[in-house]
């Protein structure tokens, strides 16, 4: 392995192992695949990241249960397992999947308008009641 790589693996750590809930978790970072799993559960993790985890606690139960989808997610754990974490391992949760995927945020927040664009050019090229692609 080259200097650069190591360097590179450093400063954006590739996983990261904790203890919570009483099992091991290694978390990764998040792949480029699972964006359309992501995106729309984005919302209840800004209002954290935003707000503090009290507003989401008093957010709306679809926004709470966003939040668990996606900490299910990035830990390979049904939500119910999610749900029934205490207060500090499900901060301690926050805090690692924040940090590990900082640039995987920073990258789609910043990214969002030119996706939003794009995405509505292309609806617009697809006829209304169209389901599936043309052959």
């Amino acid at each position: 392995m080259d200097d650069m790589t190591q360097d590179l693996k450093a400063i954006l750590p590739q996983s990261k192992t904790l203890v919570i809930g009483g099992e091991v978790i290694t978390l990764r970072p998040f792949r480029f695949d699972q964006i359309p799993e992501i995106l729309p559960r984005m919302a209840a993790l800004m209002t954290l990241i935003e707000n503090g985890s009290a507003a989401v606690m008093m957010a709306a139960p679809a926004l709470l249960h966003d939040l668990h989808e996606l900490f299910a997610l990035a830990t390979g754990k049904p939500v119910e397992w999610v749900q029934d974490l205490d207060a500090a391992s499900g901060i301690e949760l926050t805090v690692a999947l924040a940090e590990l995927n900082e640039g995987f945020f920073q990258v789609v927040l910043a990214s969002l308008p030119r996706l939003v664009a794009v995405a509505e050019r292309l609806a617009r090229l697809v006829p209304t009641g169209q389901t599936s692609r043309p052959t």
